[in-house]
């Protein structure tokens, strides 16, 4: 959760330091595949049907903003 809270401050921050390091943008993607391995292989479809939608809409906002 705290690296959530992170990333959303990040987000929200004006001078868009999220946006402009794709460092930061490839691990918060790097952490959410690495959810949805977790989710799969020990916990229910329903969390990893959450976190794959959180991967997509994830990589969909990152094309969106790379343009």
């Amino acid at each position: 959760m705290l690296f959530g809270l992170v990333y959303l401050y990040l987000a929200f921050e004006p001078s868009h330091f999220l946006l402009g390091s794709y460092f930061l943008l490839s691990l918060g993607l790097v952490y959410l595949l690495a959810m949805a391995v977790l989710a799969r292989r020990y916990w229910f479809s329903i969390p990893f049907r959450g976190v794959s939608l959180s991967c997509v809409a994830y990589v969909g906002a990152w094309l969106v903003s790379a343009a």
